[in-house]
């Protein structure tokens, strides 16, 4: 969770003991923090709420979940690009509002279970497991967001070819391990970009094709394989691109022929490829990302994100409490060491210890 706020001092008013007793007011988690020119249909602006909502108006081009979340990813991966990384809005997040003229909005359905929650916080009725996370978010102000936007724009105007969502699903679905996701989203950006670099600094570019002839030939060239044999050759793209993007498409290839699980490295290798030809593409264009090696984000993001970790549940004697802030009192079920109930299963069930049963077939 993170607050879009104003200014570094653009507080929310709220302690422990205002979770616990669910006190706290919920006016500010309805305002809009900022507005932010993304060159929407209409020239309507993107809303940030200080609940780390995003708004944008229904528009005959966005008027479905599906078209929102395009809208939503391609604003992120311009950020992500300028050194400020988000995770990508899936349908989870999405929902219908209202915003008020006064600035403030609310939620009228929530399409996903964390636009639910967040709904809920906005209405004060979620519970003090929910409320906690109100505490000590991370907050990104408005300059911050201005500023990345900005500097992500200045790639994006230049790469036109690619889905800038695909990149923010790509490397959001990386952070979260869902491995499948990050290869297909991954790879389809990687050929965007691959498509764009081809026509413009080998097919563009008579010096790099010669003659006429040899261009048409180029031209008729479909496969990525041979387009990165000839990017590289033509040192228009790193050997370390090359090498990456030629493992990622491997491990697309087979995925997509034999199907299975796809190993967290092939889709690190995917994503890793799809930033680093980004960054090669801007370079070759002059282009400044706001960071000095975007491949730095993931890696900044993560620790970040760490300061920010979710919440944990575990036994006491495992906890370092020297950097507890909050906590709370498990439920107990039957189990549980100091459980006082009945431990009965339902009839016809019976468990076992694995690391016990293993040992017990092992003698």
């Amino acid at each position: 969770m993170y607050f879009f706020t104003r200014a570094e001092n653009d507080d929310f008013d709220i302690d422990i003991e205002k979770v616990n007793s669910g006190t706290y007011s919920p006016l500010k988690l309805h305002r809009v923090s900022f507005f932010l020119d993304a060159g929407l249909e209409g020239g309507s602006p993107m809303g940030f709420g200080f609940d780390g909502s995003m708004l944008i108006p229904r528009t005959p081009s966005v008027n479905s979940p599906d078209a929102a979340m395009d809208c939503f990813n391609g604003v992120k991966a311009a950020m992500m690009l300028g050194g400020l990384p988000l995770d990508a809005s899936t349908h989870g997040m999405m929902g219908f509002g209202e915003l008020k003229s006064s600035g403030y909005f609310r939620y009228t359905r929530a399409l996903g279970s964390e636009a639910q929650i967040s709904q809920a916080l906005q209405e004060g009725g979620a519970g003090g497991q929910l409320n906690i996370s109100l505490l000590s978010p991370r907050r990104i102000t408005q300059k911050e967001v201005e500023d990345a936007y900005a500097e992500g724009q200045k790639v994006f105007t230049h790469l036109t070819k690619l889905n800038a969502a695909y990149l923010s699903l790509a490397y959001s679905s990386l952070r979260r391990s869902e491995t499948r996701n990050a290869l297909v989203f991954g790879w389809v950006a990687c050929e965007q970009v691959i498509q764009q670099v081809w026509d413009e600094f080998l097919i563009g570019d008579q010096y790099v094709y010669g003659t006429e002839k040899r261009r048409k030939g180029l031209k008729a060239t479909r496969n990525v394989a041979p387009k990165l044999e000839l990017l590289a050759l033509a040192k228009i793209i790193s050997e370390d691109a090359y090498e990456t993007l030629t493992v990622a498409r491997k491990s697309r290839n087979d995925f997509a022929h034999t199907g299975g699980a796809v190993t967290f490295d092939s889709a690190f290798e995917c994503v890793s490829g799809l930033i680093l030809l980004i960054q090669e593409f801007a370079d070759l264009k002059g282009v400044s990302t706001g960071t000095s090696h975007l491949l730095e984000i993931f890696n900044a993001s993560e620790q970040k994100d760490a300061k920010h970790s979710a919440q944990e549940a575990t036994k006491a004697g495992n906890v370092d409490w020297g950097s507890v802030k909050y906590w709370r009192k498990l439920y107990k079920i039957p189990g549980d060491e100091d459980w006082e109930g009945d431990d009965s299963l339902l009839d016809g069930i019976e468990l076992m210890d694995a690391a016990e049963e293993a040992n017990r077939k092992a003698d």
